[in-house]
């Protein structure tokens, strides 16, 4: 990233006319003594005050939070789409005839495990309405799974959370993985216990502020 003091100059209006009688060869010798040391004087007083106000101006221009409805466009204008696995339907709440009865569409983007703050990998997803007529991605919730991939025995093993969420933000389910990444044994997790609260209140940290300097991957 480019420094802001690089290259930084003072605005025309504010550097003394004493420049002009600096560069003139007929002016005395008296008066380009007297205004050059004026020169020295007000100079460094005025980029003095000029950089703190750039620093502090480019600084305010970084959000430092980030709603989860943003990500929630995010995912459904940019992410890739693939669908709910069946196999936790049940286990994630997912009960309701008309979401059950085929394939789940999720829109997800992801950040990878090797640049997250925490080292794992994070993967944001928004259910679409599978039955839409309009052909309008309608979100009905988020799921969001965050994982950690290791190497054991020579096998790559997967371990961490998924948790289904509410488009306001509130935890509905919780389920625990570990095992073969794609063939990791899942358990249902009680959404008061206090080892989910930290766990989920870690992960909304994560997507609202943490993740905001990260890049959004749709892989």
């Amino acid at each position: 990233m480019t420094s802001i003091f690089d290259a930084q100059k003072a605005p025309a209006s504010l550097w003394p006319a004493t420049v002009g009688v600096l560069l003139r060869p007929d002016a005395p010798a008296h008066a380009c003594r007297h205004k050059f040391n004026s020169r020295l004087l007000i100079l460094p007083a005025i980029m003095f005050a000029i950089s703190p106000i750039t620093f502090a101006a480019s600084n305010s221009s970084k959000p430092k939070t980030r709603s989860l409805k943003t990500l929630v466009d995010i995912a459904l204008s940019t992410g890739s789409q693939s669908f709910c696995p069946e196999n936790v339907f049940s286990e994630l709440g997912i009960s309701d005839d008309s979401l059950t009865s085929g394939n789940l569409p999720v829109k997800s983007v992801s950040y990878k495990q090797k640049i997250s703050t925490d080292h794992k990998k994070h993967i944001f997803s928004v259910a679409i309405h599978p039955n839409d007529k309009d052909k309008i991605d309608k979100p009905l919730f988020l799921i969001w799974d965050t994982f950690a991939v290791r190497e054991e025995s020579g096998e790559a093993v997967a371990e961490g959370y998924s948790f289904r969420v509410s488009l306001d933000g509130k935890i509905l389910n919780a389920i625990s993985i570990r095992g073969p990444v794609g063939d990791g044994k899942h358990a249902v997790l009680d959404i008061d216990s206090r080892e989910v609260k930290k766990s989920f209140k870690h992960e909304t940290d994560f997507y609202t502020h943490d993740s905001i300097p990260l890049e959004i991957t749709t892989k």
